[in-house]
């Protein structure tokens, strides 16, 4: 059998210089120092490769594909060799890499900031300016008298924090003036490969500070031995969903508070099975224990805060067509979906993702759907921003929205 592709590996379509055409594989864990830069002949042959079993089969498909063009064994092999030698096949090779990185992250007892020096700056003072005038782009929203009661939960974008100041701004904005005891902050888990949900008890260090992991909750969350946990928290090394909140969290408040970092995985194989996280095997039982753990907590002294992104479309997304063309459609999409989640309406949340089979790539369903299971069913949602960001050289496009609930 030919070893697999990772499916943890991201694909981004560019040319050179001269125009011609290539692909861009990125590895997410990091195990590959540099991006790997295919020309579209090699590319094809990966796509043939994952349906088959031998050199001799990947031949007879490209004979077929390509017009009776002969690829040889040899460029199969030597492209196989560059790929495991990139730690991008599920080998061996690769599993004793990964086992490495996962055993060396179990030993730390701090998240260190991973997007310090690309995403924000490293200095303090740099970081607090930077802040600063993100916060000053949006002048704070004037809410209804209606939602002038103390906030129960927040959604903020992960997008850039280049990108997305507006939006983070306006949920920013939102909450400053509450001083939650517990920050439970749902992320994305885009590089989880098994698990619903990550936990971790690492302190998250950013060149703000250092914030504090609730430690008990997350060590009774851990003890009933959910099927629906990670069987570990490196996933949370390199995620930034939760780290930008956490910059942000440091930066407005002053008092002493606590977070409870989980990321969550995908939903998508459960998404035509089911109608919402609780019925999902593991899911429910985790959240349903969640939710009564906070329940302990003194009235308004928690936040849940969910990290998230809306639509990802275009070509580098794998779509077939440029943003441009699916950006009408996904935008009605995003607007139902914001619609039901400041109704706090899970019921047809779901229905309305199910139905598109998450076409347009709501990388924050999953969170946001375990984020109304924790919510009280009188809770409604206040729409703060929404905002689409075009990346033209990539012909693709990102939504995202900040959402006060009360």
């Amino acid at each position: 059998m030919l070893p697999k592709l990772r499916t943890d590996l991201q694909f981004i379509p560019a040319s050179t210089e001269d125009g011609t055409p290539v692909m861009v594989i990125q590895d997410p864990l990091g195990l590959m120092e540099k991006a790997l830069i295919l020309p579209q002949a090699s590319l094809l042959i990966l796509q043939v490769m994952e349906k088959s079993s031998s050199i001799e089969e990947v031949q007879e498909q490209l004979i077929r594909l390509q017009d009776g063009v002969f690829i040889s064994k040899e460029t199969i092999q030597n492209l196989i060799d560059e790929l495991d030698q990139s730690y991008l096949l599920n080998t061996e090779k690769y599993q004793q890499a990964l086992q490495a990185i996962v055993d060396e992250f179990a030993q730390k007892s701090l998240r260190l900031p991973y997007c310090a020096g690309s995403s924000y700056p490293e200095d303090k003072e740099e970081v607090e300016k930077f802040l600063d005038q993100i916060l000053h782009s949006t002048p704070k929203l004037e809410l209804p008298e209606t939602d002038s009661a103390p906030p129960l939960a927040l959604v903020s974008p992960h997008i850039d924090l280049r990108v997305g100041g507006k939006a983070y701004a306006a949920a920013y904005h939102s909450i400053r003036d509450f001083e939650p005891q517990l920050v439970v902050i749902l992320g994305v888990g885009h590089q989880m490969l098994e698990g619903y949900f990550c936990l971790t008890q690492k302190e998250f260090q950013t060149p703000l500070g250092t914030t504090p992991v609730a430690k008990d909750l997350v060590e009774r969350l851990l003890r009933p031995g959910f099927s629906a946990l990670t069987p570990h928290d490196f996933y949370h090394k390199q995620e930034h969903s939760i780290e930008f909140q956490v910059l942000f969290l440091q930066y407005i408040y002053s008092h002493s508070f606590e977070i409870l970092p989980i990321l969550v995985g995908s939903f998508h194989r459960e998404l035509a099975d089911h109608s919402r996280p609780q019925e999902i095997p593991g899911v429910g039982d985790f959240l349903g224990h969640l939710k009564e753990l906070l329940a302990s907590y003194p009235k308004d002294s928690v936040l849940l805060l969910a990290g998230v992104d809306l639509s990802h479309v275009g070509l580098k997304f794998g779509d077939g067509q440029s943003a441009h063309a699916i950006l009408p459609e996904a935008e009605e999409h995003d607007k139902a979906f914001l619609e039901y989640l400041c109704q706090n309406n899970l019921a047809e949340l779901w229905k309305h993702v199910q139905k598109v089979e998450d076409k347009f790539h709501l990388c924050g369903f999953h969170a946001l759907s375990c984020l109304l299971e924790l919510l009280p069913s009188s809770t409604r949602g206040t729409l703060l921003h929404y905002e689409i960001w075009r990346e033209e050289p990539t012909q693709s496009a990102v939504s995202y929205a900040s959402v006060l609930f009360t």
